[in-house]
Formats: C-alpha cells, structure tokens, sequence
C-alpha cells in the first residue's frame, strides 16, 4: 500500500468520526461522559428509595390509588420526587 492510499484510509476515517461527533451534538448527545457515574460492569444503577414525601402529598397519592388511578399516582409521585418511572412505579406498588 503506498502512502497516497493510507493517507486516503486516515482521511476517510477522520472523517466519519468527525461527522458522527457533529452529528451526536445535533441530535442533543453530549459527547463529554465524566457527568455519568461509572457502574462496574453487569451491575445496575443505585436505586433511591430513601425519598420521603409530605404526608399529605402521601395521603393524595394513596388517594388516587384508592380511587382505581395507579398511574395518576405514579405521575404524580414522580412530579413530588423526580424519581424515574420504575422508581415511582415500585413506589405506588409498595402502598
């Protein structure tokens, strides 16, 4: 192979990498991973179910459940904690 091919090769590929970093910021991907925390591998992210609530909050959201609105509870814990979907969902289960 003489050097005007490997040259292409490493221009090519330059190339592709940079249009997938441009691409990656456009779409709302950040490129900067150190804000992630670092999980070892095979292992699942800590679960918080250390959050307490209000007791009225918790009386409105048992409310809700009483009345048959499971996921109107499940929304509405998650708009009182921030907590994701499973975490909200395990939540309304446990009560």
């Amino acid at each position: 192979m003489d050097s005007l091919t490997l040259a292409a090769i490493v221009l090519a590929v330059l190339a592709v990498i940079v249009t997938i970093v441009v691409l990656r910021r456009s779409w709302g991907g950040s490129i900067d991973h150190s804000a992630l925390p670092l999980a070892e591998s095979g292992s699942k992210p800590p679960v918080r179910y250390n959050i307490s609530i209000s007791e009225p909050d918790r009386s409105e959201i048992s409310a809700l459940l009483a009345g048959g609105n499971k996921i109107e509870a499940i929304k509405r814990y998650r708009q009182l904690t921030g907590v994701g979907l499973k975490e909200a969902k395990d939540y309304v289960d446990r009560l």
